[in-house]
């Protein structure tokens, strides 16, 4: 008994300092016991939206997370949560707050209104900041007064400016609200640089077809002036995409598209490679399978297959030297944290960057087929690009799964297996939470039930 007493005594300042050196803690269970933590504690939430297949995401959670400061800020300050936003609870919280990149940092009040949202990895000092604001963003008025004095038909022009603006902050849509501010305001004061700077905002661009939108359109030429302005109006197209896609809306789709041609009406061709891709994801939205696969054919025929696999090595060499020039010339520092986190990115990121996008694509095609197409032919089509995407990228796990699906449905369940069995291999060394997801394909595959 005394020598249990000793080894427990001796152990307890060890169990202290381990319990000090602590990251993030996320708490486990439900969305609504989170929420009621939240609101036993008075606290904010944190709500870290992922992906399994997002890099930044899996960056995070092995450099940011477990850091000593950055645990003691988000352990004091928010109960902390994490959600696959492509899984279970995390779909619905994921449409909720209407995420569409990722990681997404959601910082939610008790009563699950939306106080505060940043995106994207970033390092332990930064990320202490996103918090320092969050908690700020709390103490002002919430969103849902807002909404409510909305609600309530309020709406002169001093007014929807500023709530316009606290939608912009939390990544909201302002389509409706703001059409309403351009009805409130006098008519000299539509065309002024003010009103267009607040109109102009990339990360929540008005929709295509909206006042709002026809307006900035309107003033192309004041670009210089306003720089977001351009990329507002590209970005507007994409949301009308995704909306169209969402509600299966094909007026709205072809009035996005007619707006891409505008927009590029100096290069066609981008225009007309970027609408096809669009083309691809509407009709696999809207399940026309023969327009979709139609679509797929033509784009990977005229754009992807043709693509000299030489030219985008020589091409990925150029790119990395110039991204990484200005840290080995000194003239950005690479060894402070922020520095050292964007250095490390770009290495791992840029090297293969043409060569990736291309296998990606080929990748992402052969998926689509492989989740709408059942004639043989087609399906044998999509192996040969997906045998092209390992070909160029023969360690991802998520192009070897594609591969061990296509070759299952075709009729080849033994090498489908061996397949997924390797990507099971992989996964195991370099991505430890896809092994579970990868098990279960071949689970299935030996049940013959996938």
């Amino acid at each position: 008994m005394k020598t249990r007493t000793f080894f427990a005594a001796l152990f307890l300042p060890l169990a202290g300092l381990a319990q000090e050196t602590t990251g993030i803690t996320f708490e486990p269970g439900s969305w609504k016991e989170v929420v009621a933590k939240a609101k036993a504690e008075k606290k904010l939430i944190f709500l870290d939206t992922y992906t399994t297949w997002c890099g930044p995401c899996k960056w995070m959670d092995k450099n940011v997370y477990p850091d000593v400061k950055v645990g003691q800020k988000f352990n004091a300050a928010f109960v902390n949560y994490k959600i696959d936003a492509e899984k279970g609870e995390g779909i619905t919280l994921a449409r909720k707050y209407q995420v569409t990149a990722y990681p997404t940092y959601l910082f939610v009040s008790a009563d699950e209104s939306l106080v505060y949202r940043t995106i994207g990895s970033r390092p332990a000092e930064k990320f202490i900041e996103e918090a320092d604001k969050a908690v700020e963003a709390g103490k002002e008025k919430p969103v849902s007064v807002w909404e409510s004095e909305y609600a309530n038909g309020q709406r002169d022009a001093t007014f929807l400016k500023s709530y316009l603006q606290k939608r912009h902050k939390l990544g909201l849509p302002s389509d409706q609200v703001l059409d309403e501010y351009l009805r409130a305001l006098p008519a000299d004061s539509l065309n002024t640089t003010a009103t267009l700077r607040l109109l102009a905002t990339p990360e929540n661009p008005p929709l295509v077809g909206s006042k709002a939108y026809a307006l900035l359109l309107e003033h192309r030429k004041d670009a210089a002036d306003i720089p977001a302005l351009q990329g507002t109006l590209s970005r507007g197209v994409l949301v009308a995409v995704r909306r169209a896609m969402k509600e299966k809306n094909k007026p709205l789709f072809e009035q996005a598209l007619a707006a891409n041609e505008q927009l590029s009406e100096h290069k066609p061709s981008l225009a007309t490679q970027e609408n096809l891709m669009f083309r691809m994801d509407f009709y696999k939205a809207t399940n026309e399978t023969g327009p979709y696969v139609e679509a797929t054919r033509l784009y990977l025929t005229s754009y992807l297959i043709p693509r000299n696999l030489d030219s985008l090595r020589r091409a990925d060499v150029v790119f990395f030297e110039k991204m990484t020039t200005p840290y080995t010339s000194g003239k950005k520092d690479s060894t402070t944290a922020e520095g050292k986190v964007q250095y490390e990115q770009i290495k791992r990121y840029a090297r293969h960057m043409n060569v990736m996008e291309l296998s990606s694509q080929l990748n992402r095609a052969a998926w689509g087929f492989y989740e709408t197409v059942s004639d043989k032919k087609a399906l044998q089509e999509a192996l040969s690009w997906s045998k092209r995407s390992l070909d160029l990228s023969p360690d991802n796990t998520a192009f070897i799964d594609t591969y061990a699906h296509l070759l299952y449905k075709t009729g080849q369940p033994k090498e489908a297996m061996q397949w997924q069995q390797k990507a099971i291999d992989l996964a195991k060394v370099g991505e430890p939470e896809g092994v579970k997801g990868y098990e279960e394909t071949l689970e299935k595959m030996k049940s013959k039930t996938l």
